[in-house]
């Protein structure tokens, strides 16, 4: 065998090895893309996740600060109305009675 044939196998082989590293790069490259990926439309959804969140923890204290509100104009109405006299709470509390329809006994 020639020196010339030789050196064009040792060319070929290295080649060879040159594209099958290329190939399993490649091939890592593209898992490392779609992990990529993945892991971005992950993120995406925790923040979307993250900002409903926030939302909800907002309306919540909203309504906290309502139910505080509620709670203490009812306390301070309880409180106005164990206060008045008792001859103020009977004339608020007698009503006069179904008007009684014409014709008939009183």
């Amino acid at each position: 065998m020639s020196d010339l044939q030789k050196y064009i196998r040792e060319l070929e082989h290295n080649n060879d090895n040159l594209e099958r590293g290329n190939r399993a790069m490649m091939c890592s490259l593209e898992d490392f893309e779609k992990k990529l990926n993945e892991a971005i439309e992950k993120n995406a959804l925790l923040e979307n996740e993250m900002e409903d969140k926030a939302g909800l923890q907002e309306m919540v204290q909203r309504l906290k600060d309502e139910s505080r509100d509620l709670h203490t104009e009812l306390s301070t109405i309880r409180r106005k109305s164990f206060s008045k006299k008792p001859s103020e709470l009977e004339l608020k509390c007698e009503s006069p009675g179904p008007p009684s329809a014409p014709g008939t006994p009183k």
